[in-house]
């Protein structure tokens, strides 16, 4: 299915450098606080029970993550046998949906039972007629779960697309009188970016920690947001709103990885943990998954690569120069690829069965996940202590970062064994944390995480870096993730402070 358009909205232009929230950070942390009324929480309470987690704000019980370091993480990086225990896994995390289940057992004296409607101001809420009175437990039981969808409904996002849709969507195709030619068609602009700021991406539920990871779901507009308060957010994506869609709070897991696989209906979650968890989109459900059954040993799941398309492979960075393949339907080892020196990136291509890595000796390796075979390596000269590596959709380039702060780009030539590289940026002095590419390769992220402030767009066509953008203005803070969206409509960056900064990129017409 065809990723949804942004939809075309009347509104001044926001200054690129200019916080777009007028109303005052204070107007948003009310927002974000404020408790639920009284009549909400009694009704959850009839309908779950006083102990329930179907909306568990995790602020209070996670302050200690707030600034949680890399240090304090590793010293609780060893798990205990309830962290690694396969049942009560409920105990781990909560969700803020509550999952679609039948009853585990009928009660015939239920039926005898008849509930006053109007003893209760809450209760009130739950006739149809004004005379009513009482109403059997079950016909109670089916009006207040229709009172909670109405507060908390599923979101269509998430849901299966009926299968006409491809359908309707052909007839518009080819009955729409409207232009193909799109303005995204033409070359970037090489001499300034037009860029502009919009409200965060989690304005309605900020992170109470560094953000770790931000990912776009690939065909609807819904970012995912992760970090080391241990909770994992989805927003929908307008520019305005950016309502949130749901939040899991995970209760051992500072998360430091997330991304979407398996068609983009999963979600991967890890972190400096021997386990990770995977999270079923369209029906709520969560599994955690214990190191045993890869069959090695691993003390953290954090750094991974999900393959294109349909991610029908995790490409899992191990100890020391191991490469362990994961088939994403049974999350079990398929493979393991092994390396001369220690692995530092790896990289899909746009052939998922192509998988590029690179070790601390700066050699590039390509290996055929068919075969699980290096079918071509080469050194990458002038590039010291290499640090993340990166390729163009075509695959004709790679992109090496470094630890000087340099970003070198290599033809991608397999014939040669030493490759020099054909251009060097060198905006940057401290060690380059990702590269990151736009849909169509015009634009090209990097930043580092060491240093505030140090993040740069670069336009790939002419090899030139934007100087409108970043100013001494933007509040960028320490750079942790930058993404683009499927069509580069938006650009996220997320920072220290918890705030994931949306900007909405004029080139590009779509989402």
């Amino acid at each position: 299915m065809a990723p949804k358009s942004i939809p075309k909205r009347k509104h001044n232009k926001v200054n690129a450098e200019s916080d777009p929230s007028t109303t005052g950070n204070a107007f948003i942390s009310k927002k974000i606080n404020k408790p639920k009324e009284a009549d909400e929480l009694e009704l959850e309470q009839l309908l779950f029970g006083a102990d329930s987690t179907v909306e568990t704000d995790p602020t209070t019980a996670n302050k200690s993550s707030t600034s949680t370091s890399d240090e304090n993480i590793d010293q609780d990086s060893t798990s205990t046998p309830e962290d690694t225990a396969e049942g009560n896994i409920e105990n781990f995390f909560f969700l803020d949906t509550a999952p679609k289940s039948g009853n585990l057992w009928q009660d015939a004296s239920d039926k005898a039972i008849n509930v006053n409607l109007a003893s209760k101001k809450i209760t009130k809420k739950l006739r149809i007629a004004e005379n009513e009175t009482e109403i059997t437990s079950k016909e109670y039981e089916k009006r207040l779960r229709e009172q909670f969808t109405k507060i908390n409904p599923i979101p269509n996002w998430a849901s299966q697309k009926p299968s006409g849709d491809k359908e309707n969507e052909l007839l518009e195709f080819t009955t729409s009188t409207r232009s193909l030619q799109t303005h995204s068609n033409s070359d970037l602009p090489s001499d300034r970016i037009d860029i502009a700021r919009v409200k965060n991406a989690n304005q309605l539920s900020i992170s109470h920690s560094v953000v770790q990871q931000i990912e776009f779901h690939p065909t609807s507009n819904i970012i995912l947001v992760a970090g080391n308060d241990k909770t994992l957010r989805l927003f929908e994506v307008d520019g305005t709103q950016n309502s949130k869609v749901q939040s899991v709070y995970f209760k051992d897991l500072p998360i430091m990885n997330a991304q979407f696989f398996n068609n983009a209906n999963e979600i991967l979650i890890t972190g400096r943990r021997p386990n990770f968890y995977t999270f079923d989109i369209q029906t709520g459900s969560i599994s955690k998954h214990n190191n045993v059954l890869i069959g090695d040993k691993l003390k953290t799941f954090e750094k991974f690569k999900v393959s294109p398309n349909e991610g029908s492979t995790i490409a899992i960075m191990g100890r020391s120069a191991q490469i362990m393949l994961l088939d994403s339907k049974t999350k079990r080892l398929a493979n393991t690829l092994h390396m001369n020196y220690n692995v530092k990136d790896i990289a899909f291509g746009s052939d998922p069965n192509h998988l590029y890595s690179i070790g601390s000796d700066a050699e590039v390796y390509l290996w055929d996940l068919r075969s699980t075979r290096c079918v071509s390596k080469w050194k990458a000269n002038q590039v010291y202590k290499p640090t993340c590596l990166s390729l163009t959709k075509d695959e004709k380039n790679v992109v090496i970062g470094d630890g000087s702060g340099m970003v070198s780009i290599f033809e991608n030539d397999s014939s040669k064994k030493f490759i020099d590289p054909f251009k060097i940026i060198n905006n940057l002095t401290t060690p380059i944390s990702q590269v990151e590419f736009n849909h169509d390769n015009q634009l090209m992220g990097f930043y580092s995480r060491n240093v505030k402030d140090k993040c740069k767009l670069l336009n790939y066509n002419t090899k030139s870096v934007y100087g409108n953008w970043p100013t001494d203005k933007t509040p960028l803070g320490y750079v942790q993730c930058l993404k683009f969206s499927p069509n580069s409509g938006y650009m996220a960056v997320g920072n220290d402070k918890g705030n994931v900064l949306l900007y909405q990129l004029s080139h590009y017409q779509h989402y």
